[in-house]
């Protein structure tokens, strides 16, 4: 019985290591569109917005799953910290292009 509540302890902390490393990933990605230039920037937005919207849903969806198994050790709470951190910045990056390029376009 212990090997498996260890099994599922670690299955969901391997869970929170993808969701921090998926982050690390999308804050990249938006790093890179946030420094195209202004007309790219604009076809890209118009191109994938709806895509960007409903991953960032699924997302968010599968990281609150993953977060609602979080172990107390010190380990899963740093993993589900920098899922949290990753998130804002991610959307605060979200929201700064939308929001440059709405402003262009005004």
């Amino acid at each position: 019985m212990a090997q498996t509540s260890m099994t599922s302890a670690q299955s969901h902390k391997f869970n929170l290591y993808l969701k921090a490393r998926q982050m690390s990933q999308v804050k990249q990605a938006m790093g890179q569109v946030q420094h195209m230039e202004p007309v790219a920037r604009q076809a890209w937005m118009k191109d994938n917005s709806t895509q960007v919207e409903q991953a960032f849903d699924h997302f968010i969806d599968e990281s609150n799953q993953a977060l609602n198994h979080v172990g107390l050790d010190e380990e899963s709470l740093k993993l589900s910290q920098t899922i949290v951190q990753g998130l804002r910045d991610s959307m605060t990056m979200v929201n700064h292009v939308v929001y440059r390029q709405q402003e262009l376009e005004s």
